[in-house]
């Protein structure tokens, strides 16, 4: 019994603390070891050996660098793909909107202008127009203006107006189908810079006067009668 109890007070009366690394961070971890003379034991010579080089640890900083600097890739990647997939959401539905709503056909004479420009006194109509010119598309900005101008209205239509009413044609600056057509193309190219619409809606209707006469000189001769002489006539 004297023995037994002897070894139960022979506890543990010192600590040994080796210093570990894992993954860049140094660790204290504290063995307990069993000396019955009460001395402290010094630190192994592998606890030693075990501490963390400068080159260990500028190693481990790069890393750590270099693993965050994926992180953050993938993160801004995948922000892009939700963006994308947002987009093309909300054009579905959009699309799908303009189905069973509003079908809008160009003007064909001042008379249906002035009364579309009317109809864009309701706030309701205005947003419909939006929609559905917003969902014409085209990739560059004078393609966009001038396929959304020609939903709108035709080119003997814009033959009357000119931006800032100059040559003694109607100013378009000032009417709600103008400010229309500035959204319409904005939303369908968010990028693009309120200026630069203002110059393809001008170049739209500079040109509109010579894309009549075009047009004109074209069913001419698709409508004009054949006057050449058979082989059968010279007989």
């Amino acid at each position: 019994m004297a023995d037994s109890a002897s070894w139960r007070n022979e506890r543990f009366s010192a600590e040994e603390t080796d210093l570990l690394v894992r993954n860049g961070d140094v660790c204290v971890r504290r063995v307990g070891l069993c000396c019955a003379s009460g001395e402290v034991p010094q630190p192994s010579s592998q606890a030693v050996s075990s501490s963390p080089s400068s080159t260990q640890l500028s190693n481990t900083a790069d890393f750590q660098r270099m693993l965050l600097t994926k992180v953050n890739m993938v993160l801004e990647n995948q922000k892009q793909i939700f963006q994308m997939l947002a987009s093309l959401n909300s054009r579905g539905a959009g699309e799908q909107r303009v189905q069973e709503g509003l079908q809008l056909e160009p003007c064909a004479s001042q008379e249906d202008f002035r009364e579309f420009e009317d109809k864009l006194q309701d706030k309701q109509f205005f947003q419909q127009a939006l929609l559905f010119l917003s969902l014409i598309g085209g990739r560059k900005m004078g393609e966009n203006t001038r396929r959304t101008m020609l939903a709108v209205a035709t080119n003997q239509v814009w033959c009357g107006y000119s931006l800032f009413g100059k040559k003694k044609k109607a100013k378009l600056c000032d009417l709600r189908v103008y400010k229309l057509i500035k959204r319409a193309v904005k939303a369908s190219l968010p990028g693009a810079v309120e200026k630069d619409i203002e110059v393809q809606i001008m170049e739209v209707l500079k040109h509109a006067p010579q894309k009549v006469r075009r047009e004109a000189d074209a069913a001419q001769r698709t409508t004009a009668p054949h006057t050449g002489y058979s082989d059968d006539s010279d007989r």
